[in-house]
């Protein structure tokens, strides 16, 4: 970091000092693994690491820098004397400015977890990290590239289909092409449902509820501050919603109202009819609307249920885990007692759907898919690694058939189904590609990556690793 001496840090909270001829430990404040260290000077060294550690050495002592500005660990630190020591700083809360012992935010479009950041002859800061995000100073501050997770997906028809993911991102299908639409939030979208191309409704983190009108998405009043999970109903005034806090809830085309409670995360609804729901949840919660009052069935397993599909309240499928979220496992449900099913794959699988009972289709870990004729599950190769979160298509079988997940990637069916490989989809960029990269165009505005599992299952994070 300097020509007169050298830094290096430790997973262990040690460094090391090469001054002269040979290396030395030097005691630092801290026991907290070390990932970057940057001097300007021989009397101007900082060193970052876990937990939001900060260390600055003046020649003469350590001294621990408040790291109130951003949430979780540093790995890397950048800076020059020519701008009178200032550094930049990059980690799971994305970038951060140290000015002397004071740490601050720096606003960035999108703020996923950074990992590299580097200074070119320019003064120009670059910085690189999760989800493919590629970051560059200015004013501001621009995104040159990123991928989030798509995390839902819905088609009405053939010409139609929505899909958000992280950071608000959210894009829509016109049968040939998708294009990126703007969104009030940053919130992570994790879900979409709608009635047509004029009438949609996407749910995200921290109760984020927002409306399709044909034009424009606005932000709804929503009464719970839980992570909106899924979206299903059957008119735009006949709307249920579940929540990471155990609530069903109902849109009856003026407010939203809490249906019911459970003790346990909710993931998905689905019916048949307006008297035919089903929601499902962690700890094999199910949950049964029969048009007059909602009833908790008996549970299938103790795993995360993370998807259902029905064509009655007697002819229920339902996907997901086993209780050590794992395993996949795969349910049917005749109204009376539930069945395990054998899919061939023990892949976490993340959500069911299909136009018949004889065409049904289940998304999973490692670009899994399945298709159910009725009577036996198989194999469908996607082409990609990637977890898969969702699958829809039109209602009649006719198109838009898409399963969605990490990176932006999507899986494209041909001829009404979804078939073997991943086609190549015309992006909002106009490059031809597996996934839906947006442009480098993007608001101003700050919105973290959640830094845990925001759907990890019990005691394993297999749906939503922590770091990716």
């Amino acid at each position: 970091c300097v020509k007169e001496e050298v830094y290096v840090g430790r997973h262990d909270g040690r460094v090391r000092r090469r001054q002269g001829g040979g290396w030395a430990r030097i005691e630092v404040p801290t026991s907290e693994s070390l990932y970057g260290v940057h001097g300007t000077s021989a009397v101007d060294v900082v060193i970052v690491g876990l937990e939001g550690t900060v260390l600055r050495w003046n020649g003469t002592l350590w001294t621990v820098v408040g790291a109130a500005a951003l949430p979780g660990g540093f790995y890397g630190v950048v800076g020059s004397s020519s701008s009178n020591g200032r550094r930049y700083i990059v980690g799971d809360g994305g970038v951060a400015q140290l000015e002397g012992s004071v740490l601050t935010a720096v606003s960035t479009p999108y703020a996923p977890r950074m990992y590299g950041i580097s200074l070119d002859n320019t003064g120009t800061v670059w910085t690189g990290g999760q989800r493919g995000a590629v970051l560059r100073s200015g004013t501001p501050w621009t995104t040159l590239n990123i991928a989030p997770d798509l995390l839902d997906v819905w088609s009405t028809s053939a010409s139609n289909s929505f899909a958000v993911g992280e950071f608000g991102f959210a894009y829509r299908w016109n049968g040939s092409s998708w294009s990126r639409l703007n969104v009030p939030t940053q919130e992570t979208l994790n879900s979409v449902w709608a009635v047509n191309g004029n009438e949609a409704f996407a749910g995200g983190d921290n109760g984020t509820m927002l409306r399709w009108n044909g034009t424009t998405w606005t932000a709804m009043t929503f009464p719970s501050g839980g992570h909106v999970y899924s979206l299903w109903g059957t008119a735009a005034n006949n709307v249920y919603a579940t929540t990471s806090r155990g609530e069903i809830l109902r849109w009856n085309g003026t407010t939203w109202t809490v249906a019911a409670t459970t003790s346990s995360s909710m993931w998905s609804v689905y019916g048949a009819s307006a008297n035919s729901v089903i929601a499902t949840g962690e700890n094999g919660v199910v949950m049964r609307w029969n048009g007059t009052a909602w009833t908790q069935l008996a549970a299938p397993t103790n795993g995360t249920l993370a998807g259902v599909w029905l064509t009655g309240l007697a002819d229920v499928y339902s996907v997901g885990t086993d209780a050590s979220g794992a395993v996949g496992a795969a349910f049917s449900y005749d109204g009376s007692t539930w069945r395990s099913m054998t899919t061939g794959s023990s892949r976490v699988l993340t959500s069911v759907w299909g136009p018949s009972v004889n065409d049904l289709y289940a998304t999973g870990d490692v670009g899994t898919l399945l298709r159910y004729s009725g009577m036996t599950w198989s194999t469908i190769s996607t082409g990609t690694t990637d977890l898969l979160w969702a699958i829809s298509a039109s209602p009649d079988a006719t198109g838009a058939a898409f399963a969605v997940g990490y990176n932006s990637t999507i899986v494209a069916g041909t001829n009404a189904a979804l078939r073997a490989g991943v086609m190549a989809v015309t992006a909002p960029d106009g490059v031809s590609r597996a996934s839906l990269e947006p442009t480098r165009g993007a608001k101003l505005r700050r919105g973290p990556l959640p830094s845990h599992g925001a759907r990890g299952l019990p005691g394993r994070t297999v749906l939503r690793p922590n770091k990716r």
